[in-house]
């Protein structure tokens, strides 16, 4: 939507749209929704296709001994985080750029300066607008329905009296459009200089203040500001990590019997693996990797504000994306591996532990309603 609201034509389909329903039910999907969710869909299944081959080796001593080793486990190599960030990095500038244009446009919106390539079109264009706007051409008074349709019944049953009784000798009634073009035409006009109906111009500034207030507010509503994304697109976006979390429950975490990777990690109950397992993969990394967008995002636009040169920014905002993706890895990490150690029978079931992770995940989800609802 970079160039929607410049040109006339596109315009005109808003004006059709606004006036045969309003402007709250209209739903825009901006272009660069899909190129976007599209990116963080590839990034996320090729981490993930890289961690399908992952085996969980057994883990030994005590607790923090076991905790040391399933933080390392679970958070793989730093390269990983580094290389992901430089596409994500990318369209995290595309989506801030992309977005501000649209609202700016929308701001600054004016029929008049819209372009269009033939002057006919223009003027054509303009006098639709100008019709579907125009407070003259709406009728005064207003019939609840029952009357109306009692009224229009009453006409149709005299109609058909005068047409069995009459000889058909009344003049041909006037076209309507013919008729149209005339009202229009006078009530732009006729009458304008005794009344206190708008005038042309007024009525192209009533249609600016539509596009720039309550249009606008309605994309603002439906996608944020620009540093702001959907819940539904990051859900989307997540979707490989939901599929990772199923391939490692349903493989065991790489063993073929489930006994033996549940002894690998210190339970005695299948069961109990299962469930601990579910939900690490299932509940935790989603809920990490939910929020990792909205902080990209928030962390970019500061960058875009600081610094102008394209390349440095570039760079710059590459350093804080990789640093935002290890850090939430990091932390994810550390709640999975206290959640392991805290259930597991070997290292003796410790409540301070389960109560850490359990502690970890809440603030988690706490900032994900902050970062898709509070900022909205």
């Amino acid at each position: 939507m970079r160039v929607f609201f410049q040109k006339l034509w596109c315009i005109y389909e808003l004006a059709v749209r606004a006036k045969a329903r309003s402007f709250a039910s209209m739903d825009f999907a901006p272009v660069w929704l899909p190129i976007f969710c599209l990116c963080n869909i590839i990034t996320y299944l090729l981490g993930a296709l890289m961690n399908l081959p992952w085996k969980l080796e057994p883990v030994e001593g005590d607790q923090s001994s076991c905790f040391t080793q399933l933080f390392w486990l679970i958070y793989g190599s730093p390269l990983l985080y580094f290389f992901s960030a430089i596409p994500i990095t990318y369209f995290c500038f595309l989506k801030l750029e992309s977005h501000k244009t649209m609202l700016d446009q929308m701001a600054s919106f004016d029929l008049r300066m819209a372009r269009c390539s033939l002057e006919t079109d223009r003027i054509m264009i303009r006098r639709q607008v100008l019709g579907f706007f125009d407070e003259a051409l709406r009728p005064p008074l207003s019939v609840s329905v029952d009357e109306l349709l009692s009224a229009h019944a009453k006409q149709t049953f005299n109609q058909e009296q005068e047409l069995e009784h009459s000889e058909h000798e009344y003049p041909t009634e006037p076209n309507p459009l013919e008729e149209e073009d005339w009202l229009l035409a006078w009530g732009h006009s006729g009458f304008r200089h005794v009344t206190s109906y708008p005038s042309q111009e007024e009525i192209i500034d009533e249609f600016n203040a539509y596009v720039r207030g309550p249009l606008r507010e309605n994309v603002v509503r439906s996608f944020g500001r620009e540093d702001h994304i959907p819940f539904k697109v990051c859900l989307v976006s997540c979707l490989p990590c939901f599929g990772t979390g199923l391939a490692l429950i349903l493989g065991c975490d790489g063993h073929r019997d489930c006994q033996l990777a549940a002894l690998s990690l210190g339970f005695n109950s299948v069961i109990r693996y299962q469930v601990t397992n579910a939900t690490m993969t299932l509940v935790l990394w989603p809920v990490s990797n939910l929020v990792v967008m909205p902080l990209l995002l928030r962390s970019n636009q500061l960058v875009a504000r600081v610094v102008s040169s394209p390349s440095l920014r570039f760079l710059t905002g590459l350093f804080f994306s990789s640093s935002v993706v290890s850090l939430n890895a990091c932390i994810g990490s550390v709640l999975s591996a206290m959640l392991l150690v805290g259930a597991s029978d070997a290292t003796d079931t410790s409540p301070l532990w389960l109560f850490g992770a359990c502690v970890g995940l809440v603030l988690q989800f706490l900032l994900a309603f902050s970062l898709f609802l509070g900022s909205q």
